[in-house]
């Protein structure tokens, strides 16, 4: 994990951009390699660009399960919840964990967040998934577009 800070912020661009910072920070990518994922169908544009880039997405939207999580590329993995300065857009504020413990806080505050809403982890595609033959990654993004939908009204992945 290479911690990267956001350059967007909601109180002054009307959009922040932390979530696409934590998923840079966990794939050691520049924050400029990672898509903006904001508007209408944002969880398909995310879901579709990380399967392109050969990762899948595991999420939970129950807040106990957070600290269970022993997923992720090296057991990191984004928690979003309300920040301290107030919720915004996209279910709150992105933060980065492992073994439960705050890790990254993408914002220059470094004030993580106070509440946990849901929890994604970002792991490599296996080699035997395939879409379109009933795959282990198939079932993930049907539950996962569910995940999704009911967090923040995203629309449900396709393969």
């Amino acid at each position: 994990m290479k911690p990267t800070m956001q350059t967007m912020f909601f109180d002054k661009d009307g959009t922040g951009n932390c979530f696409e910072a934590c998923i840079a920070s966990i794939l050691e990518m520049e924050l400029s390699e990672v898509p903006m994922f904001h508007g209408e169908n944002w969880f398909s544009k995310f879901y579709d660009w990380l399967i392109s880039k050969g990762f899948e997405y595991n999420g939970t939207i129950n807040p106990s399960d957070i600290f269970n999580y022993k997923i992720g590329i090296d057991g990191y993995f984004i928690v979003a919840g309300e920040s301290p300065r107030g919720n915004h857009i996209r279910g709150g504020h992105a933060v980065i964990y492992k073994s439960g413990k705050l890790v990254h806080d993408p914002h220059p505050d470094n004030t993580g967040i106070v509440d946990i809403k849901y929890g994604m982890a970002i792991e490599p595609i296996s080699e035997a998934a395939s879409c379109g033959q009933g795959s282990a990654m198939q079932d993930t993004a049907e539950q996962n577009g569910h995940i999704a939908q009911q967090i923040n009204g995203g629309a449900k992945p396709t393969c």
